[in-house]
């Protein structure tokens, strides 16, 4: 979620966030800073999906496991978590 904030900060032009990009930008000229700012946006692509490998997104579950996790089949959920699940 932040990943892509940041990422649509980058999109938009405001570089606030990242004070040292943001001090360094007012030195370029406007191609080299599109140049890195496209770098900055790929770079903060592939973050969050080497993130996602590790982090899978739980989303798709509504929060069934807390409301009743009896009522939820193991299968259902992502493979990492189904044996916890049946030990639960």
């Amino acid at each position: 979620m932040k990943l892509a904030s940041w990422n649509e900060k980058i999109i938009s032009g405001r570089y606030e966030l990242f004070d040292s990009m943001s001090e360094s930008f007012t030195l370029l000229q406007r191609e080299e800073i599109t140049d890195i700012s496209e770098l900055v946006q790929n770079h903060l692509v592939s973050l969050h999906n080497q993130l996602g490998m590790y982090f899978p997104d739980l989303h798709d579950l509504d929060y069934r496991l807390i409301r009743n996790p009896f009522g939820v089949d193991p299968r259902s959920l992502p493979e990492g978590l189904q044996d916890e699940f049946v030990e639960f």
